[in-house]
């Protein structure tokens, strides 16, 4: 069962930037990635990866295969 919620982080006009797509397979949250994750992305990193304060899954997964560069600030959050 695949659960799909869209939650934008940035402005799509601006492709460089973060943006986040949430959706849950099989009880894991999966968030998948695109743009550029670097130190101006890290706050929207952070609050795409922890998804809300409410009761989410207990697994997460981050899909990275449409991240256009990543420094050493995504390995850090």
């Amino acid at each position: 069962m695949v659960e799909e919620t869209a939650s934008d982080i940035g402005n799509a006009d601006q492709p460089a930037r973060l943006h986040a797509e949430h959706r849950t397979v099989e009880d894991i949250g999966v968030v998948t990635l695109r743009g550029k994750i670097d130190n101006d992305g890290q706050e929207r990193l952070s609050a795409a990866l922890q998804g809300g304060q409410g009761a989410g899954p207990e697994r997460i997964a981050a899909d990275l295969s449409q991240v256009t560069f990543m420094d050493s600030t995504g390995i850090n959050v």
